[in-house]
């Protein structure tokens, strides 16, 4: 069985390879409500592929907890942004502890689409909490931003249980690619555009 990976360390981690680590700004605020929105569009592309145009889940596995793992990171950043800890939006210590609301149980790829569309809503949620930070510089319910950020990632891991996926797996498998791509070093512009996937 894999360790648990540590939503804090896991954070941690995040926040040292982000070029923009120290700052909690405006700009942030809209960097990091993008990358949630453009990484679930992602995930659900290719599900959407797998629905539409017959690719094959098993072919698609791969890309799909890529993406998962860049969703986490955007989660963790936006945490940052928000000036708290992922294990305290999360209410627990690992991402194998993250419990989805709903159980998951084997359904077909068309409920998994519906799912994806309901995730949208959660993703704007959020998203109106980074907007009035970006014109505001401040979120006046901070509460209420953090249980917007929690319900969406309890949302996106029940999504990814119901693929058959583990919350705990992507998350060392996104630190594994980041690890990799960075060797220790921050992000940098030229890493990121000269990248091989």
């Amino acid at each position: 069985m894999a360790k648990p990976v540590s939503l804090d360390e896991y954070q941690k981690f995040a926040v040292r390879i982000a070029a923009d680590k120290e700052l909690r700004d405006k700009r942030t605020a809209v960097v990091y409500g993008l990358g949630l929105k453009g990484e679930s569009g992602e995930f659900a592309d290719i599900i959407k592929k797998i629905l539409a145009q017959g690719f094959r889940l098993e072919a698609s596995q791969d890309k799909l907890v890529k993406e998962a793992g860049d969703f986490y990171w955007y989660v963790a950043m936006t945490a940052h942004q928000l000036n708290t800890n992922l294990s305290a939006v999360m209410n627990v210590d690992t991402f194998g502890e993250i419990l989805p609301v709903e159980s998951p149980e084997a359904c077909d790829l068309f409920s998994i689409g519906q799912e994806l569309l309901k995730l949208d809503r959660y993703v704007l949620a959020v998203n109106e909490c980074m907007l009035e930070f970006s014109e505001n510089n401040f979120v006046r319910d901070e509460l209420a931003a953090i249980e917007a950020l929690h319900e969406l990632f309890v949302k996106f891991v029940f999504i990814v249980q119901l693929l058959g996926f583990n919350a705990n797996t992507i998350a060392q498998k996104n630190i594994e690619k980041l690890k990799e791509r960075f060797q220790g070093e921050v992000f940098s512009v030229e890493k990121a555009v000269n990248r091989v996937e």
